[in-house]
This record gives C-alpha cells, sequence and structure tokens, in this order.
C-alpha cells in the first residue's frame, strides 16, 4: 500500500503526521525498515511493503499515486478535486487531518 499525507506546510504538520504514522505502524508491530524526516522531503517504508510520503502542495506531486491519502484539513476543495483525488490509485475516500498549535503562556 501506497499512503500519501499532503500539507500545507510539508515541512512541520506532515513530518508530525508521518511520525504519528510510523508510531501506529510499530504498535501494532510492524516496524519501519527506512525512513527520512527532512524539510524538503520525508518518507518511510515499512517491513509489510508499505510506503507513506509527505507532499505540498504544488505541481511537481500530480504524479504521485497512492491508494490512501491523508490531507491537511486547511488544503481547499478545489485542489483535492483537481489535483489529489486524480492521483489516488483506489479511491475509497481521503482521510483528513488536522494539527492544533498550544498557546504560549501569556
Amino acid at each position: 500500500m501506497k499512503g500519501v499525507i499532503w500539507s500545507c506546510d510539508k515541512a512541520i504538520d506532515g513530518n508530525q503526521k508521518l511520525e504519528y504514522i510510523i508510531d501506529r505502524y510499530e504498535w501494532v508491530g510492524i516496524p519501519v525498515t527506512r525512513h527520512v524526516i527532512k524539510r524538503d522531503g520525508s518518507w518511510a517504508e515499512f517491513a509489510n511493503g508499505d510506503s507513506w510520503r509527505v507532499v505540498g502542495m504544488s505541481e511537481s506531486a500530480r504524479g504521485i499515486k497512492s491508494n490512501i491519502a491523508w490531507i491537511d484539513s486547511r488544503i481547499n476543495r478545489e485542489f483535492f478535486q483537481t489535483r489529489i483525488r486524480n492521483t489516488l490509485i483506489s479511491y475509497n475516500g481521503p482521510c483528513y487531518y488536522e494539527f492544533f498549535m498550544p498557546r504560549g503562556d501569556n
């Protein structure tokens, strides 16, 4: 299975979501075999053959095919319809995610 995390801010929110996915795989006993977390392109591969990749809202991401997409809730519907939906190989519906940044103590 190939998964893509679509993010408005690839370096922050997408990487946090990828770390969450890695934790969930390891929690159910599927170890990560290789992964890279960096500002311009993070990805992870797992022992069961699954892979996940973080991509931003760009033209170069059009050719990235996947079976599942986790989509930043800040991405608008038009971008989903024109770019993301066409990259899904077996479309079962997208998953949306949201991040809440803690407020500083004032």
